[in-house]
C-alpha cells in the first residue's frame, strides 16, 4: 500500500512458499510500517533492481532490527516489482544457510524482477477492474432497483434526446417495453405536439429566446444548468392519456461534460382529480348559495320560487308547475291544483294556474304523491304510467321530469313539477343541488300557505265585523234575514235562500222553517 505520494507504506504478507508449498497468510496479521524498517530504504530507492544480500549478519547495510526481525536466514534477495510507474509490490527469497549469489542467478533474477512486475501489474489491474466492475454493477443493480421500484416514471436520454433508459414504472405507467423506446424514440412521442407548442412559446418568452418546438422544449432550462418543473398530458401507447408533473435535469460525467438528461414524472391523476372536486365543490356552494338567496328573496311569490328551481341548470327543463293537493275528510287525496306555472318559453306551456288534475280523469297522479324527490331521464321509459297519462305527457312532449313532493307536518300537500321536452341524464351531481334546496323550498311554500290562511281568517273575520254591524243597525226580522243571506252568500260566494214562517209552495215537506239553504 502506497503513501499520497505513491512511495510504498504499508507492507502486508500475502503467501510465502516452503518447503514445495504455498500458503496464504492469515489477512488479520496487520501489516508492517515500512518506516520502521530501515532496510526498506535500500529497495525504495532502487525500484529497477533486485536487492541481493549474501551474509545479514556482516553486511553494513543490514541494521540490528532487520537481522533481529529475520532470526534463522543468511542470505536474503528482494525483488521491487515496480511497473508503470506504480509501485505493485515485492518478492523475499530467504535462505537459511549463506548462499553466495552467482552473475548468473543475478541475471536471473533481474530477469524475474522485470517480467514478474509486468505480471503482477497486469493481475493486479485485472482484480482492481473486476473489483471496479463488481462494485458497478452493485451499485447500478442498487440504482436499478431503486428506480424500478419507484412511482415515478424515470426516462434517461443522450444529449441528442434519444432513450437511454427506461425504468419499471414508466414502462407500467406507458404501456411500453423499455425495448420498444431505448434506443429507437424520443420523449416526444410521450406528448401532445399542440400542448408542445404552446409550451415552446410560453417558454421562448420566459428565457427571452426562441426556443424550437421539440424535444428544445423540455431541455432548453436544463441545458444551462437549470430543473425544468411542468404540468403536461402524458399519452399511452393504447391511446389514452393523464396528467403528469415532469421535472427534467441534465445528466453531466466527473468533468461536468453534459452527456443526456433525466425526465422523472409522476402521475398526478388523483391530485387532479381532488382538485377538481374541490373546485366543483366551491362552485357547487356558490351555486347554492345564489339560488338560496332567490329563494329567500321570493318569500311568498311562488312562481318565481318555481322559476328558480327551472333555471338551476341551462338544460333540460323549459317549464315548471306548483300544485296544491285536496284531500277529503277522512285524508284521501282526491286532486291535485296548478297554483303557480313557469316556462322559459322555448317549449310548449304549461298547465295554466287554477287547472285541476281529479284523481279519476288522471290515475297516474300517484306518481306525483311520494316520499322522496324522483328524477325521470326519459319519461317514455317509466312502467308506471298508465296509458292515458303517457299519452298525455306525449302530447304535451314531456320527456324529461323531475317530481319534488312538499311535505309539511308528516303530509304532502303538494309537488313541484320540472318538465323538459328532451330527454336528459340526470346524474348525482345534478339531483343534488334540487335536494340540498327542496326543504328550504317547502319552507318558504309553508310560510306561503300560512300567510294565505291568516289573510283568509282576517277576511272572514272582517266580513263577520261588518254583517254583525248591518244586522244590529235594523230592526225588521226580514231586512236583518235578508242583509245576513246577502252578506254571507257574499263571503261564501254563494246564492243563499232565507225562509221565514211556514213552508212555501216551492219548498220541501221536510224543511223545517227559520233554515237558510244553499241554492246549489
Amino acid at each position: 500500500e502506497v503513501d499520497a505520494q505513491g512511495r510504498p507504506d504499508l507492507l502486508r504478507s500475502l503467501a510465502v512458499y516452503m518447503d514445495g508449498d504455498v500458503q496464504p497468510f492469515d489477512q488479520d496479521t496487520p501489516p508492517i510500517k515500512l518506516q520502521e524498517l530501515p532496510m526498506s530504504k535500500l529497495w525504495i530507492e532502487n525500484p529497477q533492481t533486485a536487492l541481493l544480500i549474501q551474509d545479514l549478519a556482516n553486511d553494513p547495510r543490514i541494521d540490528e532490527q532487520t537481522q533481529a526481525s529475520l532470526p534463522g536466514f543468511h542470505s536474503f534477495a528482494f525483488l521491487p516489482l515496480y511497473s508503470g510507474g506504480r509501485w505493485q509490490g515485492g518478492l523475499t527469497f530467504l535462505w537459511p544457510q549463506k548462499h553466495t549469489f552467482t552473475s548468473a542467478e543475478r541475471f536471473v533474477f533481474q530477469q524475474i524482477l522485470e517480467s514478474v512486475s509486468a505480471v503482477i501489474a497486469s493481475r493486479r489491474s485485472q482484480l482492481e477492474q473486476a473489483a471496479a466492475e463488481a462494485a458497478l454493477r452493485e451499485v447500478t443493480t442498487l440504482q436499478q432497483g431503486i428506480l424500478n421500484s419507484a412511482n415515478y416514471s424515470i426516462i434517461s436520454t443522450n444529449q441528442e434526446g434519444v432513450i437511454a433508459t427506461v425504468n419499471a414504472a414508466a414502462e407500467r405507467l406507458l404501456g411500453y417495453d423499455a425495448d420498444e423506446l431505448v434506443g429507437k424514440a424520443r420523449p416526444t412521442i410521450l406528448h401532445d405536439f399542440h400542448e408542445i407548442e404552446q409550451r415552446t412559446t410560453a417558454l421562448s418568452q420566459e428565457m427571452g429566446q426562441p426556443i424550437e418546438a421539440g424535444f428544445e422544449t423540455f431541455v432548453a432550462k436544463a441545458r444551462q444548468g437549470g430543473v425544468d418543473e411542468y404540468e403536461w398530458t402524458y399519452l399511452r401507447k393504447n391511446g389514452s392519456y393523464f396528467p403528469v408533473s415532469l421535472s427534467v435535469t441534465s445528466l453531466r460525467n466527473d468533468r461536468d461534460d453534459l452527456v443526456g438528461f433525466l425526465f422523472v414524472a409522476s402521475d398526478i391523476t388523483e391530485r387532479k382529480q381532488a382538485e377538481a372536486a374541490a373546485l366543483a365543490a366551491q362552485e357547487e356552494t356558490e351555486y347554492l348559495y345564489q339560488a338560496s338567496r332567490q329563494i329567500n328573496e321570493a318569500a311568498g311569490d311562488l312562481t318565481q320560487l318555481i322559476r328558480t328551481l327551472g333555471t338551476l341548470h341551462d338544460d333540460p327543463f323549459e317549464r315548471a308547475l306548483l300544485l296544491f293537493f285536496d284531500y277529503d275528510a277522512q285524508g284521501v287525496f282526491k286532486a291535485a291544483n296548478v297554483v303557480a306555472a313557469w316556462s322559459n318559453g322555448r317549449g310548449p306551456a304549461p298547465s295554466p294556474v287554477g287547472t285541476r288534475y281529479n284523481r279519476e280523469l288522471f290515475p297516474s297522479i300517484h306518481l306525483f304523491r311520494t316520499d322522496t324527490p324522483t328524477f325521470y331521464d326519459d319519461t317514455r321509459q317509466v312502467p308506471e304510467l298508465d296509458e292515458n297519462s303517457a299519452q298525455l305527457l306525449a302530447r304535451l312532449n314531456i320527456l324529461t321530469m323531475a317530481i319534488l313532493p312538499l311535505w309539511i307536518s308528516g303530509r304532502q300537500v303538494g309537488v313541484i313539477l320540472l318538465e323538459g321536452r328532451d330527454t336528459y341524464h340526470m346524474d348525482d351531481t345534478f339531483r343534488r343541488p334540487y335536494l340540498s334546496l327542496l326543504p328550504q323550498v317547502t319552507v318558504a311554500v309553508e310560510n306561503r300557505l300560512l300567510l294565505d290562511q291568516a289573510q283568509a281568517r282576517a277576511q272572514r273575520e272582517q266580513v263577520l265585523r261588518e254583517i254583525t254591524e248591518k244586522v244590529r243597525s235594523s230592526t225588521d226580522i226580514n231586512t236583518i234575514m235578508r242583509t245576513a243571506a246577502t252578506e254571507i252568500g257574499r263571503a261564501l260566494g254563494r246564492k243563499t235562500v232565507v225562509s221565514l214562517g211556514a213552508p212555501t209552495e216551492t219548498e220541501s215537506e221536510n224543511t223545517p222553517p227559520n233554515q237558510a239553504h244553499d241554492d246549489e
